[in-house]
């Protein structure tokens, strides 16, 4: 397990201190951070809870077409609209699979409503916990217990277990989420009809079958930011049926055409699992 034991906090200063600008990503199946560049301030939805936090300049963020709000830190709920800037576009973005979470046991300001959240003690760990990657070089097998002591220096409290169909199906697609698992193949392998089992999965993890399906893969492209700049290529490896569904889904995720997500990404260091290649679960 990675030890966190020599992160020290500084004091919170007016404004939090920023180190030297590294890019980074730390992923695994349930958790992402990244230190990076942000994008064109488009429209993006994401199924993670989400943390922005600057690295840098204030960031800027407005929530489903609101007004815009200047900030040092920012959550924003699962599948909610939202456009996000700063001046110099680099930022941190962590994310938290909502599946992976009691989310009534959650930190206040991961359950508040999405926007702005006053913290700067937070912001501060954040930035620090950011300084300390970039000294360490490496990062090896990170795991869930080790992301969350050493952003948030606790472990956020796992939900009981789900309905074993349910359970099962969602950790076949979180293990392989470029695969073509279909609602009626999941259906029958879970021995329910169509809309039985449509209906008994929204209930258990709180978002649509296909919501759930579309995330994952599209959360699959940060796997394989180092991959190619070959959109055909990366369109086929992660499950999308062409390079235009494959575009599309990128802007609407990250909030930038692919060529610019994978340009932006060539110098950035990466730390966790791999994924395979797409297959029918």
């Amino acid at each position: 397990m990675f030890n966190n034991s020599e992160l020290i906090l500084t004091p919170t200063p007016t404004r939090p201190t920023r180190p030297p600008r590294q890019r980074h990503i730390w992923i695994n199946s349930d958790r992402v951070f990244y230190s990076g560049l942000i994008g064109q301030r488009t429209t993006r939805v994401m199924g993670s809870i989400l943390m922005y936090v600057s690295l840098s300049e204030p960031i800027r963020i407005s929530i489903d077409n609101g007004d815009w709000i200047t900030t040092d830190f920012a959550v924003v709920q699962p599948y909610t609209p939202h456009r996000i800037e700063c001046d110099n576009r680099l930022v941190a973005v962590m994310h938290i699979e909502p599946e992976t979470v009691a989310l009534e046991y959650l930190p206040a300001y991961l359950k508040s409503r999405s926007g702005k959240v006053a913290d700067p003690e937070l912001v501060q760990r954040i930035v620090d916990a950011y300084a300390k990657i970039n000294r360490l070089g490496d990062i090896i097998d990170p795991k869930t217990e080790d992301f969350d002591m050493f952003f948030f220096g606790q472990l956020l409290v796992r939900p009981p277990p789900f309905e074993s169909r349910i359970a099962m199906l969602v950790e076949r697609i979180k293990e392989n989420p470029c695969g073509q698992a279909s609602a009626i193949s999941c259906a029958a392998d879970s021995g329910l009809s169509v809309s039985r089992f449509l209906h008994l999965f929204r209930a258990t993890v709180g978002i649509s079958f296909r919501s759930f399906r579309s995330w994952k893969r599209g959360r699959s492209l940060l796997y394989r930011l180092l991959d190619s700049n070959n959109l055909i290529y990366l369109a086929l490896n992660t499950g999308y049926p062409d390079a235009t569904h494959f575009s599309h889904s990128v802007r609407q995720v990250f909030g930038m055409t692919p060529t610019l997500l994978f340009k932006s990404s060539q110098s950035i260091r990466m730390y966790g699992q791999a994924i395979p290649p797409p297959h029918a679960l």
